[in-house]
């Protein structure tokens, strides 16, 4: 360009004018176009760069902008095209030594807008080629350039992007390349702030934009710390442009790589980001030097794993050889690390796979090539020991999250990984995963198609079969935790499936191991459990199988439960054992023969040890058994009984019906008996249901046997004395006996004596010493009798049972443990222990008696087996036993004689045939000998208590002994024998016929001997019941002797005494007896003639007369040359069990005078022992050194007296009378004797026992020792042991003594001074002050007169410096070391209770409580808050506890359990009226108080909940309201104190309402009803005290309202309702203003339903008024007087409305739509709430406010009128129909109600709204269509509430009258009440009855209708 051209554009620059620029570049070409141009924008972008001067102003940055969008404009109209490479690279020679202060953000802006849009990225590449200063200030102008300023835009130009395929979310220049080029270049550099906050917004531009420029110019990376920062930001926040940037790392210079790795690595290792790991990985896997750089930084293997896998995902392939290599130097920390890393991972994916979240998650899952790698190295090699079960935990955790592991592994993996995409199933495997169970559990297909099907899916290369098997097997080990929720049928086929799956090798590895553990797991569930049933079948199902699994058997082998499931257990024992290996595999059919057969073989025959318990060897009727079936037949079977359930049973006996045949009865029964019953008590209905749905008499005659082997394998195992039943056993032998129990006496079936005869294996057991191991099992069986309706108690069976159990609960000392069983057995029957006489069989028996039964037994079937020739031989062989057939008497004809059954009645082959004779003969004698005893027990309990109850009582005037004991032989013979002869005939002919079949079921084999059975034992019936009878009546009469021996006795005494009067038992005679006329009347002088007559033929009736000594032959019964067998002759017949009758005696008995004088010689005997005993004792005591009766030791002569004298004293028949002779001569030896305190202690000992024995005895040596006047009881030693014990009370000794010291008697002083000092304040007090309140009185009295010793005074002293406010010197009072608040408190309250019960109501105990009260008042126990709070609450606290204890068991004497909470009601009433009332200050008390109480009430409520006792509190209110009752009549100070007192009450029982505490509902109801609160609180002229009352019924009616939710109320709630319904009858009857005055709060407050407590509310009317007749013809309520006077009524509804008001206000005022749809929306609730009512149970709308809303209306309306004449046109009336218009059904239903409540008495209320629902009724124009609707709205309104019980409201009465009379209503033209039959029904009623009212209507009908 020449130097011309030169100067013209310097000129044309100086101009700056835009237009000159553009046209002198257009005559500019070439080289000179680019050279100009070039200098152009040059000097545009450095002001004064080319030397161009101008004194132009610097322009502003919007003008500079358009300037240079004007050049450009004017370069493109021109179309000035330059080679602009060359104009960029001129510019940048151009500018490479200018001066850059003419760079400005002006000037750059106006370059920018200069140049063409494609030019500006070239340009600024351009930039980064210049120099640094210069690519600085550029990059910081660029960073300022504001388009909100006026500057370029670069945004808008089309740049290159950093990123490709971005978008320029964040609106940043750094978006571009060459922008972040020059930023990041020009921060390098300048460090400016500006710059890194705009590189800080987008750091992953300013990153890669460094990464690029470092990598082309190989900057340091100490230049690279703002980077540093920036990446961390990036990696922090898990930029989308992580990949890219990392992508660029790849070409980096290595130091940089290695910078920039390092922080990363750096950063994941403080932050584990995961999704960075992934990232990082998929770049760094591929290139061997970067992924080796990335895990250089990772030095422990922990962190280094989940990064060796993550690079394993992208194809990093030296995992296996690192962790190998790892593995072998340090294995231990390795397995850790990946078993750690596993469960993490496992967790993770199965949290997401649950949450259905996978595909959202961008971290790739575990790879399941790596997975099934790292869990087999964990399976392969020894883990620590704490290790395994997490690993455990990890196994089961990894086949739920990657199922496809199961079938990994075992040849098929390529077509596993084929769908390994993801970890989870897709839908259409799902699908037919649940098709295939659901044919299964359904029955579509069988389980072995289902195996069938899996083994071929398992071997499947198609990836889909592989899917698919995998998720059935994935689903039936995840389903495991869900198997005991499973139904029975289903978890069997599922346990079936499980087996088969392990024996078929379905399954393998891991998924093996799981399934193992699974099963073990069920195992040690409970044997009774349906999963310990799943383990059972599923190991059966893979029992071929276990010898694989030596370890677990073993492991299965401890476990107990499998015990009882021989069927596995032996295998896993033998396996265990190394009996079965893997070389020794059993055979199919040698198992199969093991189960079928392996119950059979071992039921061998059982002998019994004890011969109350006999098997039977065979089964009559039975048939040939097979011990084996069929494989299939006992699978199914016994699958069958696995999978019984309650829900199935029936279903299931009828499929085994069909597969048991009767060959299999036995091994049914032994599999059913020793595998089930004796093991799984739990479920021996659902099996006894079992054996009554296969309904076979065969198979439960199979059942009973096998028990009873059972039964006697056990007890053989126990009969020895030195062998002993484990615990095991034991609980078999119990479920035994309950089983046995339920197959037969539950069923109405017995137990056969010759089998089990359950009383002769007690009494065996206890000869035995086997009690612990019988009694369980007896009590088992009995306990099923309560299920029978045959045996159930009081069957006499069951009773003598129970009564054995009795008599050996008594006697035989049993251990707690057998009682307990005892005491349970009755309570499970529902019968007290107490009401069982305990029987006399163990006592009376002998240890003999079973081994001669058993020989008798052997005699009897050897008889009937031999010749009648051998029978001498026979009878020899029974030592010591009575002959049945005495032949070896000397005289064969008389011993004949002498048998009672030797001449047998009949002409059957059983009496004439010689050797069926004798069986029938033995039968006979068997039979007796059972049923006598049990019989003659029974009918003579029953004959002796009527005999003599009948005979005291009609022979009290009877003074001849010889005619009473006449009359009462007599009578009790005949009824003995009349119900011996009821009771005896049935059991004596089943016992005879079971006895004779068993005896001779071997024997006879002639069929026609059983046929004529029946005959014999019915001709010979009568005889040996006859022998019974006998026995009974003279068991009878002696019993009876002894009896009646008092009433001959006192006879015989009068007679000798008094022989001028008349005798006369005044506890025998009866008044309404001597009132009776004659002859049944009683008089003096004896039973009459005709009166004695009747008892006379009693003699006369009985088949046995009553001779001296023996019992004739009955007349009706003919024994042939036998005409006398009493119980003599029956013992040497072979009746040995005769003589263990409890009250039969053998001998004769003696005249009456000759008992009654043994009677006194036994009693003088018996004393002169007891005495001797007692001396010795005496003496032993003097010859001792111990000092307490404790230190003497077990075996000490001491015990030993003690023992002996209670023994003896204990055994005696006649024991009042000799024990009040040893009472008293111990009584006399305790104070005469006493020297030492062993002394003391044994003798008091002895007595309390000698009282313990007889009450009679007590109650004398307790008067004596109170009230004898005599001083050697002034022993203080012996009299505090006396008390200690309780034979003493302590308060009557009080009163007693006190009586003796004011008769100055010195020794009662001393004594009295003693005894307080030691038992008050001895070392150890035992007594309080209070105790001896009198005695301290009279002590202080005698001080105060003079009269007293220095032993008195001392003692007064000591007491009086013993204070309320001294705790010290309460320490020995408490006998607490240190005493805290609380005990001393206690004290207090204790003295006071003493105090009040001591002395009851008199003057002087009086004097002492307002003393105690008045000491009280000024001690600081009532002043401190402190001590307040905590002296009531003990109070409380103490008064609840005497409360609850009814009797104290360590005394002698019955606490009274009301003392306390009486006392305390008194201590309060006396605290309120003892102080002065200055300022409230007894209000203020009082309410303390209460408030402190109502505390300790919270606290009991809330602790005890369920279990509180309100009786306590109930008795405590209760007698607070008795004791202000009456001080307040006694203490004139206290009237004035009443309206507060009640007030105060009221408040506290509000507090206590049933909302708060529903415990004390019915306590409360009864508080408020009080006699002595109610009435008196509404009789208080004040207000206030009716409104809290009124608060109360409020309460009350709400507390119901909680819980009436729907038709069916709370039967608690019901009562509540009656006695609520009792209380307002109450107050309508004697305070009827207060409901009429408060109708309104308490209607508002009760429930829908309640519709007759309503009506009676409603009722009420003040009293005076008369109340007109609602059903007098022509009754029009606007003609009486009282409808113009308001009603009473309190409350302000107005107030009640709340915000409402002000809207219905202005409604009122100018009513408008608005307004009432407002005041709807008010009424309406936010939340609808339940409350039933009748055809609801929900409320939407606040039922409350519409009360409130109805009444104001109402009160308003009738204020305004001026007439009785009804206004339809107030706004009353019309805001009224508009809420109806406007609200819903509900709400007009509830307003109508709301109405129909102010139909009350007559008032002006009651008129004002009977008019209004009448002309809604009757209106035409207000309801348009919905007319009908409003009709029968207002139709049920008033008919719910007329059609329920009186009363009924007169205002709802007579309106509903006039609306039915009314012709203008025409209400029975109206069709709703024709709609269904009902009420058709009932409104025809109606119209019959309102049509001719007269006729239902008596005369002078009173006005009162409730």
């Amino acid at each position: 360009m020449t130097q011309l051209k030169i100067s013209g554009l310097m000129e044309v620059l100086k101009l700056k004018n835009k237009t000159a620029m553009a046209d002198f570049l257009t005559t500019q070409t070439g080289a000179d176009l680019d050279t100009a141009m070039s200098t152009v924008l040059a000097e545009i972008l450095v002001a004064g760069s080319q030397d161009v001067s101008s004194s132009t102003s610097v322009p502003s940055l919007p003008q500079a902008t358009a300037s240079g969008a004007l050049l450009r404009s004017e370069f493109a109209k021109r179309d000035i095209s330059p080679n602009w490479p060359t104009v960029l690279n001129q510019i940048a020679t151009l500018l490479s030594d200018a001066d850059l202060k003419g760079l400005t953000l002006s000037s750059l802006s106006e370059f920018l807008s200069a140049i063409p849009e494609e030019i500006v990225d070239p340009f600024l590449q351009s930039v980064l080629e210049m120099k640094t200063g210069l690519i600085s200030k550029i990059g910081i102008l660029l960073s300022e350039l504001d388009p909100m300023q006026g500057a370029v835009d670069l945004l808008k130009f089309k740049l290159q992007p950093l990123f490709a395929d971005d978008v320029n979310a964040n609106s940043t220049i750094l978006y571009f390349k060459n922008v972040s080029l020059i930023f990041a270049k020009s921060f390098l550099t300048s460090k400016d702030e500006h710059l890194r906050s705009m590189i800080s917004q987008v750091p992953e531009y300013s990153i890669l934009a460094a990464i690029l420029l470092v990598t082309k110019e190989g900057t340091t990376t100490a230049d690279l710390a703002i980077l540093d920062e920036l990446l961390v930001h990036l990696v922090a926040s898990n930029s989308p442009y992580l990949p890219v940037i990392l992508h660029r790392l790849e070409t980096a210079p290595a130091q940089l790589q290695s910078h920039l790795t390092s922080i990363i690595a750096q950063f994941y290792l403080s932050h584990k980001v995961e999704d960075l790991l992934s990232v990082i990985a998929q770049i760094v896997a591929p290139h061997e030097k970067l992924a080796a750089l990335f895990l250089s930084y990772f030095t422990d293997f922990a962190d280094a794993l989940p990064v060796e896998v993550e690079l394993s995902h992208f194809g990093w392939t030296h995992l296996k050889d690192t962790v190998d290599s790892q593995l072998a130097t340090d294995p231990e920390s390795v397995t850790g690390s990946v078993l750690e890393f596993l469960d993490k991972q496992a967790t993770l994916e199965y949290e997401r796979a649950q949450q259905a979240n996978e595909l959202t998650e961008k971290r790739r899952s575990l790879d399941l090539k790596t997975a099934y790698y790292l869990l087999e190295l964990l399976t392969n090699n020894q883990l620590a020991p704490g290790l395994i079960e997490r690993f455990k935990h990890v196994q089961t955790l990894c086949l739920q999250a990657y199922p496809r592991l199961i079938n990994f592994g075992h040849g098929h993996d390529e077509a596993i990984l084929m769908n390994s995409a993801t970890n989870s199933f897709s839908v259409q495997v799902e699908q037919e995963m649940k098709l295939y169970y659901q044919k299964m559990y359904n029955g579509g297909i069988e389980i072995k198609e289902v195996i069938s099907m899996l083994q071929r899916l398992k071997v499947s290369d198609n990836p889909h079969d592989q899917d698919v098997f995998a998720c059935m097997i994935h689903s039936l080990l995840d389903e495991y935790r869900f198997f005991p929720e499973y139904p029975i049928d289903a978890l069997a086929s599922t346990s079936v499936l499980f087996g088969s799956t392990i024996y078929f090798g379905l399954i393998e590895g891991t998924a093996l191991s799981i399934a193992l553990r699974f099963i073990m797991d069920s195992c040690r569930q409970p044997a009774e459990s349906n999963m310990f049933k799943f383990a059972v079948q599923s190991l059966y199902a893979f029992r071929q199988r276990l010898y694989e699994y030596p370890k677990y058997c073993s492991l299965l082998f401890e476990i107990p439960a499998l015990a009882s499931q021989p069927q596995i257990y032996d295998i896993i024992r033998d396996v265990a054992n190394g009996r079965i290996t893997s070389a020794q595999k059993p055979s199919t059919s040698g198992e199969q023969k093991s189960e079928t057969t392996e119950y059979h073989e071992a039921e061998v025959p059982v002998k019994s040890l004890y011969l109350s318990l006999v098997v039977d060897e065979s089964i009559v009727g039975d048939v040939e058994q097979d011990p084996t079936p069929p494989r299939d037949t006992s699978d199914r079977v016994l699958f069958i009984v696995n999978n019984m359930t309650s829900k199935n049973l029936s279903s299931r006996v009828d499929e085994l019906k069909s597969l048991l045949l009767k060959e299999y009865y036995e091994w049914f029964s032994v599999y059913l008996v020793r595998q089930r019953a004796k093991t799984e008590p739990n479920n021996h209905k659902l099996y006894a249901g079992l054996v009554d749905g296969i309904n076979s008499a065969l198979f439960d005659s199979h059942v009973i046997q096998i028990t009873l082997q059972q039964i006697a394998a056990l007890l053989n195992s126990s009969h020895s004395s030195d062998s002993e039943l484990g615990s095991s056993e034991k609980t078999h032998l119990k479920n035994l006996g309950a089983w046995l129990g339920l197959v037969t006496l539950a069923r109405n079936k017995p137990i056969r004596q010759k089998n089990l005869s359950l009383k002769l294996l007690l009494i065996e057991a206890y000869d035995l010493g086997k009690l612990d191991v019988i009694i369980p099992f007896v009590c088992k069986i009995i306990d099923q009798t309560k299920h029978s309706r045959v045996f159930r108690y009081p069957n006499p069976w069951t009773l003598g049972i129970l009564q054995v159990l009795k008599e050996l609960y008594v006697v035989a000392d049993l251990k707690l443990m057998l009682k307990f069983e005892v005491e349970v057995l009755c309570n499970s029957l529902q019968v007290s222990p107490d009401k069982i006489e305990p029987s006399t069989l163990v006592r009376s028996h002998t240890p003999d008696d079973f081994r001669k039964t058993a020989a008798i037994q052997s005699l009897v079937d050897k008889m009937a087996r031999a010749n009648i020739e051998d029978d001498q031989e026979l009878h020899q062989q029974i030592p010591g036993a009575a002959p049945i057939f005495n032949e070896a008497s000397p005289s064969n004809e008389q011993a004949r004689i002498n048998s009672p059954f030797e001449n047998l009645r009949g002409s059957t082959s059983l009496v004439t045939h010689p050797q069926w004779k004798r069986i029938f003969q033995a039968a006979l004698t068997k039979s007796v000998r059972e049923i006598l005893p049990l019989v003659v027990e029974r009918t003579n309990s029953i004959a002796l208590v009527t005999t003599q109850s009948l005979i005291l009582k009609d022979f009290a005037m009877e003074g001849d002994e010889n005619k009473l004991r006449k009359a009462y032989v007599n009578m009790v013979s005949y009824l003995s024998e009349s119900l011996t002869q009821a009771s005896s005939h049935d059991p004596l002919r089943e016992s005879v016929h079971l006895n004779f079949v068993q005896l001779a079921k071997n024997l006879v084999n002639d069929a026609s001997a059983f046929g004529e059975l029946p005959t014999a034992i019915n001709d010979n019936l009568e005889l040996a019941s006859s022998i019974i009878q006998r026995a009974a009546v003279e068991k009878a009469i002696q019993d009876l002797d002894d009896m009646m021996l008092p009433a001959i006795a006192a006879r015989r005494q009068h007679r000798e005494a008094r022989t001028e009067q008349p005798y006369f038992d005044q506890q025998s005679i009866s008044r309404y007896s001597l009132q009776l006329p004659e002859p049944l009347g009683l008089k003096l002088g004896g039973v009459s003639s005709d009166q004695f007559l009747i008892y006379d033929k009693f003699g006369r009736n009985t088949a046995i007369a009553t001779g001296a000594g023996s019992v004739p032959v009955s007349s009706n019964v003919q024994l042939q040359q036998s005409p006398q067998v009493g119980l003599a002759s029956l013992k040497r017949a072979g009746f040995e069990g005769i003589q263990n009758l409890p009250a039969v005696q053998q001998q004769q008995p003696q005249p009456l005078d000759q008992q009654l004088d043994a009677q006194q010689s036994t009693i003088d005997q018996s004393f002169a022992y007891l005495q001797q005993l007692i001396e010795g004792l005496l003496k032993t005591i003097n010859d001792n050194r111990e000092m307490h009766l404790r230190e003497v030791g077990p075996d000490h002569p001491l015990r030993a007296f003690v023992s002996d004298i209670l023994q003896v004293c204990g055994r005696l028949s006649s024991r009042d009378n000799v024990l009040l002779q040893v009472a008293q001569f111990t009584v006399n030896a305790l104070f005469t004797s006493c020297e030492t305190q062993l002394a003391c202690e044994t003798l008091v000992f002895l007595l309390d026992k000698l009282c313990d024995l007889s009450p009679s005895t007590a109650k004398d040596v307790t008067w004596w020792l109170v009230h004898a006047e005599d001083e050697r009881k002034f022993n203080t030693k012996v009299m505090s042991s006396l008390i200690i014990v309780g034979l003493v009370p302590i308060n009557e000794l009080d009163i007693s003594l006190s009586s003796s010291i004011l008769g100055r008697n010195q020794n009662a002083i001393n004594f009295g001074c003693e005894l307080v000092t030691d038992l008050v304040l001895g070392e150890s007090p035992i007594a309080l002050r209070s105790d001896f309140a009198f005695v301290i009185d009279a002590i202080g009295r005698v001080v105060k007169q003079g009269e007293a010793n220095a032993m008195a005074v001392e003692l007064l002293s000591k007491l009086n410096e013993i204070g309320f406010s001294s705790s010290s010197s309460l320490v020995k009072l408490i006998g607490v070391e240190n005493p805290t608040l609380k005990d001393r408190m206690g004290y207090v309250f204790a003295e006071w209770v003493k105090l009040v019960e001591h002395g009851g109501d008199s003057n002087e105990t009086g004097k002492l409580q307002v003393a105690f009260v008045a000491q009280l008042l000024k001690s600081d126990i009532l002043i401190k808050s402190e001590n307040l709070v905590m002296f009531i609450t003990t109070c409380v606290e103490m008064a609840v506890v005497s409360f609850n204890r009814e009797l104290d068991n360590y005394r002698k004497i019955v606490i009274d359990t009301y003392t306390s909470t009486d006392a305390l009601a008194k201590l309060v009433v006396k605290i309120i009226v003892l102080q002065e009332d200055l300022d409230d200050s007894r209000a203020k008390s009082l309410n303390g108080i209460l408030t402190i109480m109502l505390l300790a009430f919270a606290h009991d409520h809330e602790t005890h909940k369920s279990s509180f006792n309100e009786r306590p509190y109930f008795r405590l209110l209760s007698s607070l309201l008795s004791e202000w009752s009456v001080v307040r009549k006694e203490e004139p100070s206290a009237a004035s104190f009443d309206s507060q007192f009640y007030s105060i009450f009221a408040d506290i029982l509000l507090t206590l309402q049933p909302s708060a505490f529903p415990g004390f509902t019915f306590a409360w109801m009864s508080l408020i009803s009080h006699r002595l609160f109610l009435p008196e609180i509404l009789s208080l002229p004040q207000k206030e005290a009716k409104a809290k009352f009124v608060s109360l019924l409020v309460a009350l009616f709400e507390f119901q309202s909680t819980y009436v939710k729907g038709q069916n109320i709370p039967e608690a709630i019901t009562v509540v309702y009656k006695g609520t319904l009792r209380i307002v009858l109450v107050i309508a009857h004697d305070f009827p203003e207060l409901l009429a005055g408060h109708s309104y709060q308490l209607v508002s407050s009760l429930s829908p339903s309640y519709v007759q407590l309503r009506n009676l509310i409603l009722s009420a009317f003040p009293r005076g008024l008369t109340v007109p007749d609602p059903f007098q013809p022509d009754l029009k309520m606007d003609r009486f007087q009282e409808v113009t006077v308001p009603p009473l009524y309190e409350g302000n509804p107005g107030e009640d409305l709340g915000p409402l008001r002000k809207s219905v206000d202005s409604c009122l005022r100018a009513s408008s739509l608005s307004l009432i749809k407002t005041i709807v929306a008010g009424l309406k609730l936010v939340d609808p709430k339940e409350e039933a009512g009748i055809g609801y149970s929900t409320v939407s709308y606040n039922v409350k406010h519409i009360n409130a809303l109805v009444l104001y209306l109402g009160i308003s309306a009738v204020e305004e009128r001026r007439s009785t004449i009804f206004n339809q046109r107030a706004p009353q009336v019309t805001l009224l129909a508009g809420l109806i218009q406007e609200g819903n059904v509900e709400l007009q239903f509830q307003i109508l109600e709301a109405m129909a409540n102010q139909l009350r008495y007559p008032n002006s209320h009651t008129h004002w709204f009977s008019c209004a629902i009448l002309h809604f009724f009757g209106s035409q124009t207000l309801w348009g269509n919905q007319i009908g609707n409003i009709q029968q709205l207002i139709t049920r309104v008033l008919l719910e509430r007329t059609i329920c019980n009186k009363p009924h409201p007169w205002g709802l009465v007579v309106t509903f009258t006039e609306l039915l009379k009314n012709n203008e209503y025409s209400f029975f033209e109206l069709p709703f009440w024709k709609s269904t039959v009902e009420l058709e029904r009932l409104f025809g009623s109606l119209m019959k009855y309102v049509k001719a009212p007269a006729a239902h209507i008596a005369e002078g009908a009173p006005q009162v209708y409730f």
